[in-house]
């Protein structure tokens, strides 16, 4: 799959163009899972997981450009 990265492009999208995303994340309520569900979106809000987003392109949500939750 490596090769194909090569194949990317990249389009830089000026501020003034730009839209930033939201993405929200939250257990729902009825989930018969709930506890798996709370515990992957404190992992997703981890600093752990913010810096691995933060390195593939997602704005932290501290908002600066370390990962840091």
């Amino acid at each position: 799959m490596a090769d194909k990265a090569a194949q990317v492009g990249k389009l830089d999208i000026p501020s003034d163009l730009n839209t930033i995303a939201s993405y929200p994340i939250a257990p729902l309520q009825d989930s018969p899972n709930a506890a798996l569900a709370q515990a992957f979106a404190r992992f997703v809000l981890s600093p752990a997981a913010q810096t691995v987003l933060v390195k593939y392109g997602f704005i932290s949500t501290t908002g600066d450009a370390t990962g840091a939750a």
